[in-house]
């Protein structure tokens, strides 16, 4: 390969490892600030007023990619004269369902089933069936993030020393 070629390729892998870099720092942020405004919404749940509502549909979802379950559950409800919908059962970080927890939790929610909606009185279009924050432990806010900026950091170092050295040429 003629010289040229080779700095030219050694170049590209640089500057892609540093956008691997910016990738998973972005990433990072975004999960990041997910997980805290899931975690706040989950403490709060357990002061929100609460109304009656109506499950309007249950499914369950398979992932055919996966081994895991979901239950999709979708509910009306009605605060202070506006109709409002939401589809949250609960404020927690998603977990693969079995089969059975999956299907305990469509037949708890059947359609038309009635149902008590906690409701962000700031805003009632944020909802939840089951108010709290279970599993939402600061540890584990903090662990996916680090290992995602862990990446980030590998990668931006790598494309970096790649650049420098080509610099040095």
């Amino acid at each position: 390969m003629p010289a040229t070629l080779d700095f030219l390729l050694a170049l590209l892998i640089a500057l892609a490892m540093l956008a691997c870099g910016l990738a998973f720092a972005v990433l990072t942020w975004v999960i990041t600030r997910d997980q805290f405004i899931t975690r706040r919404h989950g403490r709060a749940s357990q002061w929100w007023p609460y109304v009656e509502g109506r499950v309007t549909k249950s499914s369950l979802l398979h992932y055919g990619y996966r081994t895991g379950w979901d239950t999709l559950v979708e509910f009306s409800y009605t605060v202070n004269g506006r109709a409002c919908s939401g589809k949250t059962i609960a404020f927690r970080f998603y977990e693969k369902q079995t089969h059975q927890q999956a299907l305990a939790l469509h037949e708890k929610y059947p359609p038309g089933c009635p149902v008590t909606v906690f409701y962000d009185p700031d805003h009632p279009e944020i909802s939840v069936l089951e108010p709290g924050a279970d599993g939402l432990s600061l540890a584990g806010l903090l662990l996916i993030p680090a290992v995602l900026l862990l990446t980030s950091a590998v990668c931006s170092a790598t494309g970096l020393q790649g650049l420098l050295a080509l610099w040095g040429r």
